[in-house]
């Protein structure tokens, strides 16, 4: 099963946009993010104009009509489900923010876990991270990440 151990590219040399392809996480699972190139320093970011460092912030999407095919009760779901090509039924996306906080990988930041269920998406701050920037994910059952290190946990 692809993606079920095995890293996976979100950002890699081959990335021709600051956004990634949107994805599912299914329940029971957790994604493991590891990110790879951001510069550590302050830097004038290009779309802003302003100084901070480089970040993928992971975005929240909501769909117009659920893309999420229907499985049969036997089979096992996917971990994560690639929906690029239901770009079009965007209903709404939003950065996930907690406590005045986003969720984001950076040099500062390089590892972290996911394991709320949904649809979302990775969002360089600075397109100049394009191809530079790599981000991979690998996903594992829950119940093989126990006992849990919260402080690797988006959110916490």
């Amino acid at each position: 099963m692809k993606g079920l151990f095995e890293p996976v590219p979100i950002f890699d040399s081959s990335s021709v946009t600051p956004e990634s392809a949107p994805f599912y996480l299914y329940p029971n699972f957790v994604m493991a993010f590891y990110a790879y190139g951001f510069a550590s320093e302050l830097i004038q970011l290009s779309e802003s104009g302003s100084f901070g460092t480089q970040a993928a912030c992971l975005s929240s999407i909501l769909w117009k009509d659920n893309p999420l095919p229907t499985l049969s009760p036997n089979s096992p779901p996917p971990p994560v489900l690639d929906l690029q090509k239901y770009i079009g039924q965007i209903l709404a996306e939003q950065e996930i923010i907690t406590n005045g906080c986003p969720w984001q990988l950076s040099a500062c930041n390089n590892i972290a876990m996911l394991d709320l269920s949904g649809s979302y998406r990775l969002v360089l701050n600075d397109p100049a991270a394009v191809t530079i920037a790599h981000v991979y994910y690998r996903v594992f059952p829950k119940e093989e990440l126990l006992p849990r290190n919260s402080r690797l946990y988006l959110g916490e």
